[in-house]
């Protein structure tokens, strides 16, 4: 019964954000008998605008109206602080999840943060004090290097992974993603076809490596390369 309440609750809360309507949000918790989970903080936190404090301000008092902190609500409070440009709030709460809790959603998500604030050498510290580099979170710092044409960094950590992992598609997209943002024609080109000749079979997945490589022309001014090589592109699969 009482998941079917805490639904009840986080949807009118989810009316309430969406409406800027704060002082009834805060008028709903005073009325509440029941606890929040950490399915409804994650909820109502994607619902907060971005960049409005009043919506930060919710959030915090939902995340401070949960008894038992999880994964979840640690990953949904650091995230929303970086989609708000609140790195320093991200940083302070990430320090403050205990070890046994620290896993890579909430590694990639203060990692995310670091990465769109330019803030390098802060994430490089982080990344470092990961005991298990899994898949995403190498991607997440392979994005985070990328979007700073920080390239030959990032290849290098692409390659260092590989020695002793398998290629992973996603990880090349994170890097040829940055690359599309510098513009960088040649290098574009040489990691698409790396990735041709590694992803052979993932036809659907080079499609859209493809489709990123031809905006990187457009974005050059050479339209007609683009579309002729989205054409040939889209005819080879």
């Amino acid at each position: 019964m009482q998941n079917k309440f805490n639904h009840t609750y986080t949807m009118m809360l989810k009316g309430l954000i969406s409406n800027s309507m704060s002082e009834k949000v805060f008028d709903l918790f005073d009325e509440m008998t029941i606890k929040l989970d950490s399915f409804t903080l994650t909820v109502l936190f994607n619902t907060c605008p971005r960049g409005k404090c009043s919506s930060i301000e919710i959030a915090q008092n939902l995340y401070r109206f949960l008894h038992d902190h999880d994964k979840v609500t640690y990953a949904a409070m650091i995230n929303g602080f970086g989609l708000n440009g609140m790195d320093h709030e991200a940083a302070e709460l990430y320090k403050t999840v205990p070890m046994n809790l620290r896993d890579e959603i909430t590694h990639s998500c203060v990692l995310n943060t670091y990465s769109h604030s330019g803030l390098l050498d802060k994430a490089r510290i982080i990344f470092n004090e990961i005991p298990v580099k899994t898949v995403k979170i190498i991607t997440v710092m392979i994005a985070c290097l990328s979007r700073l044409f920080l390239f030959d960094g990032a290849q290098k950590l692409l390659d260092e992974y590989e020695k002793t992992n398998m290629v992973s598609f996603v990880k090349y997209m994170a890097l040829l993603y940055g690359l599309r943002n510098s513009r960088n024609r040649i290098l574009s080109e040489k990691i698409y076809n790396r990735m041709k000749s590694l992803f052979l079979n993932q036809k659907e997945n080079l499609l859209s490596g493809a489709i990123l490589l031809s905006n990187i022309y457009s974005s050059i001014g050479e339209h007609q390369l683009s579309n002729d090589f989205r054409f040939d592109q889209k005819k080879k699969n």
